[in-house]
């Protein structure tokens, strides 16, 4: 198929505004293709869409590699820690996640790539930037802990804590008839108790 001048012009035309949305200036080892990170990017997409024990196995394999590969940097290692805690945290729980679980990933994993294509940034800045995630991520262990371990389970009807005999188990409820018949004929007793004292008197 021969391209066309309309072609080439689109084709320019598209690039042009690619190169206006997100620059061209960027250093070539931070290339989309040759970043360091590209997997890491894709499977926190894919954790966006889809949670499944397969997507966030390849998540954790892929923090475990860039820990290794940014040992000696505290700022990564610490975005990276905090991925992979949220990330263990996301695969035990699953749809009974936090909501706002994947939504921190997504912000850690933004400001860890910030860092990282932005080697001149201030040392402060970095730090800046890493401790408001240490904050958010106290914030969000806080309301994971306040839902409790039977979160899942608080929105259901209650039940109340007097249990009528007709909605008792089987046991309960031969338990609960047995009691009220020792009650009737402990009763029962003491009046004919009471009758004989009197005849007797």
């Amino acid at each position: 198929m021969n391209r066309t001048e309309d072609d080439d012009g689109l084709g320019a035309e598209v690039n042009s505004r690619l190169d206006e949305m997100f620059g061209d200036d960027d250093p070539e080892e931070f290339d989309e293709q040759d970043s360091p990170i590209r997997n890491l990017k894709a499977l926190v997409a894919g954790i966006d869409w889809e949670i499944s024990d397969e997507s966030m196995s390849a998540f954790l394999k892929e923090i475990r590699f860039l820990q290794d590969k940014y040992q000696s940097d505290k700022n990564l290692s610490m975005f990276l820690k905090l991925q992979e805690t949220i990330g263990k945290y996301i695969k035990a729980k699953k749809a009974r996640a936090h909501p706002d679980a994947i939504r921190f990933v997504v912000e850690v994993f933004r400001n860890f790539e910030t860092v990282l294509m932005q080697p001149d940034m201030p040392e402060t800045e970095k730090k800046r930037l890493v401790s408001s995630d240490i904050r958010k991520f106290k914030e969000f262990k806080q309301q994971v802990l306040s839902r409790g371990p039977g979160s899942e389970q608080k929105d259901r009807e209650p039940v109340s804590s007097v249990k009528p005999a007709a909605v008792l188990e089987n046991k309960e409820a031969l338990d609960y008839i047995v009691e009220e018949l020792k009650k009737t004929i402990k009763s029962e007793l003491q009046v004919i108790q009471q009758i004989i004292k009197n005849l007797g008197a």
